[in-house]
């Protein structure tokens, strides 16, 4: 049984992995949430419990910074919660999981889009 707080979201964004303030890696992110991410990462450096910052660049030119937590390490990456939920994650986040799809219902004919949000 999968013990998840929001549904997930299918992803991929390049991300740069630092740990300590280092940067250690680039990788690419499979799916994310309101609660975490996964990171296609095979991340032998890095155990449960480990804390590290990610970047990433989103329709913008400014860097986006989140921070988590390893909770799951799987041979494909690991699975990450965040720990900072403040009001900027928060944003970042709201970005990334509905920007989207509000760009493809502005792309639709106003019908259209009405039946869609049903």
């Amino acid at each position: 049984m999968e013990h998840r707080y929001s549904s997930r979201r299918s992803l991929r964004l390049e991300i740069q992995v630092w740990v300590h303030g280092s940067h250690v890696s680039n990788c690419f992110s499979r799916d994310v949430s309101f609660t975490g991410i996964f990171l296609e990462l095979p991340a032998t450096f890095l155990g449960v419990d480990d804390s590290i910052d990610m970047e990433f660049f989103r329709d913008t030119s400014d860097a986006q910074w989140l921070t988590g937590i390893v909770v799951r390490r799987h041979p494909d990456g690991i699975g990450l919660l965040y720990n900072d939920y403040n009001p900027q994650n928060m944003h970042v986040l709201s970005n990334l999981l509905f920007y989207p799809r509000l760009q493809e219902l502005r792309e639709k004919p106003a019908l259209e889009t009405f039946y869609t949000l049903l």
